[in-house]
């Protein structure tokens, strides 16, 4: 029961925080016109989004479409947690994985816009405990967004990460049973850096 109660708070406090940015068909409200993002800011070089973009004293904590018994559905990103103790990285830095425009960053969420080439992909970070950026804000490689946070005590301490290529997903709880506009995120960083993988 209390787990059950838990998720319609999650779900309901997702919803309501966030209705402002999400049009009646239920994606994202872009707030720029892709055709004026500023191409000084076409992502080149890529990062992890903790340490100094390094996954040095990290580890993938629960992976890319995993699947949860709490949230009874797949895991739609991957879940970054410290290597030490228990809450060991409660308000680590959290770090921009490449240059591009913020188009949300409300209560404990950033959604960058990427430009790659011809195409656009969306990072998301989820379960900040503090915000450094505002939205509409350009920012660039591995510059300091937020702070890890556990949701006021709901979850241990971790970076709930994620990578999309249909860039009007709706923002969602960050899990699903469709994964269609989703990437490993880890994958395609360390794809992107030529390193190997899994981390």
């Amino acid at each position: 029961m209390k787990k059950v109660i838990l998720i319609l708070i999650f779900t309901w406090s997702t919803i309501n925080s966030y209705s402002q940015h999400i049009n009646p068909d239920g994606s994202i409200n872009i707030p720029i016109k892709l055709e004026e993002f500023d191409t000084r800011w076409v992502a080149t070089s890529w990062c992890y989004p903790v340490n100094h973009g390094s996954m040095q004293g990290y580890y993938n904590a629960f992976g890319f479409k995993s699947y949860s018994n709490f949230m009874q559905s797949n895991h739609l990103g991957v879940d970054i947690s410290g290597v030490g103790a228990p809450n060991s990285d409660l308000g680590d830095t959290v770090y921009c994985i490449a240059k591009g425009k913020v188009i949300y960053a409300y209560n404990d969420i950033i959604m960058i816009l990427h430009k790659t080439g011809n195409t656009y992909m969306v990072s998301l970070y989820r379960h900040c405990m503090e915000l450094f950026i505002q939205d509409n804000q350009y920012i660039t490689y591995n510059q300091p967004i937020g702070r890890i946070g556990n949701c006021d005590g709901v979850y241990l301490a971790h970076l709930h990460f994620e990578l999309r290529t249909n860039i009007y997903l709706n923002i969602g709880t960050g899990y699903g049973s469709k994964f269609d506009g989703y990437i490993d995120p880890l994958k395609f960083i360390c794809n992107k850096r030529k390193e190997n993988y899994p981390l």
